[in-house]
């Protein structure tokens, strides 16, 4: 695994931003949501059956927890996911991106990639 020093040695955050999210363990998302509603004067999840379904940070990141295995978290921007089905059809916005985000800023976000 690579260190921040040398990732800001090779690339800028413009070119990380670009790359395909990752899946996140419910165990890490727990740790970040924790964190993030502590700041925010919310309530803090207690265990993995107080998570969310999802959480959305702006208006170009949502985290959605898989329907089947709730252990998992997908990262899920404007343009993409880490769910299969995205990776399964990389041309088209999966279910995630549909729900969670305006058609208009989907198809928006993906003529600027393109």
């Amino acid at each position: 695994m690579r260190d921040l020093e040398d990732i800001g040695r090779h690339e800028t955050i413009d070119e990380l931003s670009t790359r395909a999210p990752a899946t996140q363990e419910a165990s890490a998302v727990q740790i970040l949501i924790a964190y993030l509603n502590r700041l925010l004067g919310l309530p803090v999840p207690k265990s993995n059956e107080d998570l969310p379904e999802f959480y959305q940070f702006n208006s170009g990141l949502c985290l959605v927890r898989d329907g089947e295995e709730r252990d998992v978290y997908y990262v899920t921007t404007t343009i993409n996911c880490s769910c299969p089905a995205k990776r399964l059809k990389p041309g088209e916005p999966c279910e995630h991106s549909r729900r969670f985000f305006p058609k208009e800023v989907v198809k928006a976000a993906e003529k600027m990639v393109a």
